[in-house]
């Protein structure tokens, strides 16, 4: 994998602006981090960050294959305690991850203060087998390994209309339903799911939840990754997903179905989460937050974050035609027609596998909203040199925005 590093990266950022994976990398799904061991959750948050490192390095060494992580989004429940996890992963390995800081309600798991949602990459598989599940002595995998034999797939499932007012077991039973019909449409089965991203809105409902997918899918059960969320897309529902699924390359998703799809055969990037706080400005990360104003509008958070997102792309030698995932982390989701509204200007179609959620606290102060883009890299294109395609649309200036020609 390649480091990607536009330009104006400032020094001592904790976290890696992406990387770019190589042609036929296997990518390893992970069920949720947590830092529970041997059925016990230590109390500081350095002991749990490095509890979770461990269970993290226990996971990799199942998955085998030289698998290493690549991209991670913290889930804190105070985010003045994220720079602990950013110092740690420092010292472990060496290096940090495509990150995302984000502040939730409260954890999955019961006295946990941090967990972490993470995607792994290892080199192509000698003989591709497509999916491949990982276990380690419990009904759910540890995790789950993709490699090129596969196209994947996103999908997302809320509950429908008739489901929305008869509590949140019988919502969760929906969503399922809803993304067996959406690979049945395209002659895929349930065997075929890699990942679940559940969010939802009460972190009592996540032991049924789990009970129900562990019951349904049993041996094809996917890596699972919950999230306590504020809010979902839709206030009123308890419960949203969000999946990932790898087919053989024959099956194809019916058209205008809204799936995002990615070949393994091609490069894939993985890029941090960005917040609408400028970051390619140079200097150091102390510098790129002293003396930050945030904007008055959520319009002027989302530009800022999509010329975050842009420079990734950019030095990735990739563009917005090409990305095939996308999650939007608002403070508060009434602001979501604001944050499309100007996003659309800049892919120029419809957002691309859409999650909507509304959670507590960005880490940068004043940030209301953070992006998570990933992307294919076309097979000409040279890392590092920059393109020009991906300016909005159409745009309208908000008042005290530069100019198109400074995006």
């Amino acid at each position: 994998m390649q480091l990607i590093e536009p330009a104006g990266q400032p020094t001592g950022l904790s976290f890696c602006s992406g990387y770019a994976l190589e042609p036929g990398a296997r990518l390893v799904f992970l069920s949720l981090i947590t830092p529970e061991r041997h059925g016990k959750v230590p109390v500081a948050s350095s002991e749990q960050m490095h509890a979770c490192l461990d269970n993290l390095d226990d996971t990799l060494a199942l998955v085998g294959g030289q698998a290493e992580p690549v991209k991670v989004n913290y889930f804190a429940t105070d985010s003045r305690e994220i720079a602990v996890a950013g110092r740690a992963w420092q010292e472990r390995y060496g290096r940090q991850l495509a990150a995302a800081w984000l502040e939730g309600p409260a954890s999955p798991v019961h006295e946990a203060r941090v967990t972490m949602d993470l995607w792994a990459t290892a080199p192509p598989a000698r003989t591709p087998q497509g999916l491949r599940r990982v276990w380690d002595n419990g009904p759910v995998p540890v995790a789950t390994v993709v490699d090129s034999a596969a196209t994947l797939h996103m999908l997302t499932a809320a509950p429908t209309a008739t489901a929305e007012g008869s509590g949140p077991v019988r919502g969760m039973a929906d969503c399922l339903e809803h993304l067996d019909q959406q690979l049945a449409a395209m002659s895929a089965s349930a065997s075929a799911l890699a990942k679940l991203v559940v969010y939802l809105r009460d972190v009592r409902t996540w032991p049924p939840f789990r009970d129900m997918i562990i019951a349904r899918y049993g041996p094809h059960c996917p890596a699972l990754s919950p999230v306590m969320v504020a809010k979902t897309a839709r206030p009123e529902h308890w419960v949203e997903v969000a999946a990932w699924a790898a087919t053989p390359h024959t099956l194809e998703p019916p058209k205008d179905s809204g799936m995002g799809t990615a070949d393994l055969r091609e490069r894939i990037l993985a890029s941090a989460g960005t917040g609408s706080i400028p970051i390619y400005i140079g200097a150091t990360a102390h510098e790129m937050y002293t003396g930050y104003v945030p904007p008055a509008t959520i319009e002027e958070h989302t530009h800022i974050a999509m010329r975050n997102q842009l420079a990734i792309l950019r030095a990735a030698g990739t563009s917005l035609d090409h990305v095939f995932k996308s999650t939007w982390y608002l403070t508060d989701l009434r602001e979501r027609a604001g944050v499309e509204a100007v996003a659309h200007e800049y892919f120029g179609r419809d957002l691309p596998t859409p999650s909507f959620v509304e959670i507590s606290r960005l880490a940068p102060v004043g940030a209301r909203l953070e992006t998570d883009l990933w992307a294919t890299i076309p097979s000409t294109a040279r890392i590092g040199c920059p393109l020009t395609s991906n300016r909005p649309r159409r745009h309208n200036r908000q008042p005290g925005e530069p100019s198109r020609s400074e995006h």
